[in-house]
């Protein structure tokens, strides 16, 4: 029908046809989330380029000059529309004629700030990797008034984002990270398929580091008496995994030793390693509800594993972006999601609402409901994915009384653009006249007689 209504368009004199997809009842194809590949409604534009003769124009997550180029010499375009990618870098074109591939920060079609935290509620456009989106004060970053010397603890989201703005502004900045390579929770997605494109935006961070020669020290737990040396410390240590305390707990996993990739070579992990890998029977019960607890689940499922979901709340990860969810429920129910091939999962993901986990047994666990009926029910391998805020180093450090800030998850859970707003934030606002307030957050601004006595 497309194809048809095509045609007739161009006897009505229309200059050209920009092909889109989706439905307004079919989010999933309308806005493609992280599930769908890079060109994926190519095709559409392709059939009904073959049938009109007027410049024909295809979109849905065109990201690389690469893909773009090759579909293009290939015939199946006129042209490529960018749109979200444009929001995540506007410079894109510009790079790309310029071979500067690298340096494009690729759209990782997360819908968080472009569409859940600012359309969807009817708010400004923001972006979650380009924190310039929505705020003009990253446009034309201004050199800090006065260096300093800025630790920043946690090679993660947070972290990396402070460091880049902080060394653009002139500061002198060491970036400490306990494990060997940088990246933080963007490296579980290695063993979450859907979520690979977040490599994308992990490759783009750890390439501006590099070129902007900040110092990084791998494998290194940042102690009290080397952090006093800096003027300042960002504190970015991310979450931790909450033991839950109920009987038999120390026969469950946690999410991350799951997510952990075990192979020695891994494009994630761009160094050599041994990682021992843990044992996961068939049937798995995964506890918790934020974006832990679904990657491990979405991990688990597409190895072919049944799995059980099980959450004290009313619904599933209510706080997850809407059009991801739907998505992602698709699935979980045993079928493909909208728009997309193949069926996801071996076996639907087993959902239990409103329900607990009272105590955990050889091969089984007990359940309690929101009516305090128990349950017991066989699993061979318990998973917690519940996290809360790491600050036992900032609260060392506050107890201490150095300069220092808290960032990202270890802050306050929320997602990538949360942690990138918290870290590209607090790299804006060091400098000489910023001063700490109640809340223990950075200020700045202050009328000039209000400096003019602090000094």
């Amino acid at each position: 029908e497309s194809i048809e209504i095509a045609k007739e368009l161009e006897k009505a004199g229309v200059a050209f046809l920009d092909i889109s997809a989706g439905i307004f009842e079919a989010a999933g194809p309308t806005m493609d989330p992280m599930y769908y590949e890079e060109g994926w409604n190519t095709y559409t534009a392709e059939a009904i380029k073959k049938a009109v003769k007027i410049p024909v124009i295809t979109s849905h997550t065109l990201r690389t000059p690469e893909y773009c180029d090759k579909i293009i010499a290939e015939g199946k375009t006129d042209m490529v529309g960018l749109s979200r990618q444009m929001i995540a870098d506007p410079y894109w074109a510009n790079k790309a004629k310029a071979g500067k591939v690298k340096e494009i920060r690729k759209c990782i079609s997360c819908l968080i700030g472009c569409w859940k935290e600012s359309l969807y509620v009817k708010r400004e456009m923001r972006c979650a990797i380009n924190p310039a989106i929505g705020d003009e004060r990253f446009l034309d970053l201004k050199p800090a008034s006065t260096k300093m010397s800025v630790a920043v603890v946690g090679g993660g989201i947070a972290g990396m984002e402070a460091a880049r703005i902080a060394t653009l502004r002139g500061h002198q900045v060491t970036l400490f990270e306990k494990e060997d390579e940088l990246g933080g929770i963007l490296r579980t997605c290695c063993m979450v398929p859907p979520k690979s494109k977040m490599k994308w935006y992990m490759d783009w961070i750890r390439e501006q580091i590099k070129e902007l020669k900040v110092e990084v020290k791998l494998n290194t737990i940042a102690k009290l008496d080397e952090l006093k040396k800096y003027d300042v410390v960002l504190c970015g240590t991310g979450a931790k995994t909450v033991a839950p305390d109920i009987p038999g707990v120390e026969k469950a996993i946690k999410f991350e030793d799951v997510l952990r990739c075990a192979k020695k070579n891994c494009e994630y992990w761009p160094k050599e390693r041994t990682v021992k890998a843990v044992k996961i029977g068939q049937k798995v019960l995964v506890w918790g509800n934020h974006y832990a607890a679904t990657d491990t689940t979405e991990a688990l499922a597409l190895r072919g594993k049944e799995v059980i979901y099980v959450t004290e709340d009313k619904e599933v990860a209510p706080n997850i972006e809407p059009i991801h969810r739907e998505v992602m429920m698709l699935r979980f129910n045993g079928g493909n999601g909208q728009g997309l091939e193949e069926k996801a999962f071996k076996f639907p993901v087993e959902i239990r609402l409103n329900t607990t986990v009272v105590e955990i047994k050889n091969g089984e666990v007990v359940l309690m409901n929101g009516a305090f009926e128990k349950e017991t029910i066989p699993v061979d391998t318990v998973v917690f994915a519940k996290t809360e805020p790491n600050t036992e180093l900032y609260d060392s450090l506050l107890a201490a009384g150095l300069h220092v800030v808290n960032i990202g998850d270890s802050k306050l859970i929320r997602n990538v653009r949360g942690a990138m707003t918290d870290g590209a934030n607090a790299g804006l606002m060091i400098d000489g006249d910023v001063f700490m307030n109640a809340n223990n957050t950075l200020s700045y601004g202050l009328p000039y007689d209000v400096r003019l006595q602090m000094k």
